[in-house]
């Protein structure tokens, strides 16, 4: 895979928040050594902190190596965007969002006015000036958030948002998988579900109240990211 472009997004993906990179556990790296044109794998995977480009010969590259390792980042990528992304995003919705002056989905009025406007400078820009830049703080505050009904609409939706579904990451409504070769794989992958929701119920007990976090918990992270 004599891809740079590719070869140097996992290596960002994979290299350590201090280098630079993001810092994500379990990128692929195998090792190959190229000739002719010819990636040929060798060896054993290295870690994903490893150097893209090592040993002391110049056609041993360490990366991506095969279409197969290839398929299993790209896969693993967009797994991550699309349910641990967007559980991430979504369950806490309505945590932060339900109180509405607390973070409000949308404001209106007029930007606040810098305290030096004098007088003349009110009376000349009368037609874009709004009783909202002359009240008080609060005051002001209050008459930007949304109307009763907005507000009802924006408890609403963050509440959706944030419901947690039956059909929970490992579990699913109906069983499609029936291939002998796939089963064990979804058991390997369920305990490996259930291992890590008892990592973050045992970190929560350490945390107070407020600082609990479930969002990433496998027990509430739904299957697929639909609304």
């Amino acid at each position: 895979m004599e891809d740079v472009e590719l070869q140097s997004w996992r290596k960002e993906l994979s290299d350590p928040m201090e280098d630079g990179g993001l810092g994500i556990e379990g990128i692929p790296c195998g090792k190959a050594r190229v000739r002719n044109g010819i990636v040929r794998p060798v060896g054993k995977n290295c870690s994903s902190s490893d150097s893209m480009i090592s040993d002391t010969s110049a056609d041993v590259v360490y990366g991506l190596t095969t279409i197969e390792e290839t398929k299993s980042f790209v896969l693993g990528i967009i797994h991550l965007l699309v349910i641990v992304a967007g559980s991430a995003l979504r369950l806490p919705m309505f945590d932060e969002y339900g109180f509405t002056p607390h973070y409000p989905l949308s404001l209106f009025g007029q930007p606040p006015f810098r305290s030096e406007y004098d007088e003349r400078s009110r009376r000349m820009n009368g037609s874009s000036v709004s009783g909202i830049s002359t009240s008080s703080g609060l005051d002001r505050t209050i008459a930007a958030l949304p109307n009763q009904r907005m507000t009802v609409e924006m408890v609403l939706f963050t509440r959706i948002c944030s419901r947690v579904r039956q059909s929970v990451l490992g579990k699913y409504d109906s069983t499609f998988l029936v291939d002998p070769r796939a089963v064990p794989l979804l058991e390997e992958f369920q305990k490996n579900l259930e291992e890590a929701s008892r990592q973050v119920a045992a970190h929560n007990r350490m945390r107070d109240l407020h600082h609990k976090y479930f969002a990433l918990d496998p027990l509430v992270m739904p299957n697929y990211p639909g609304i």
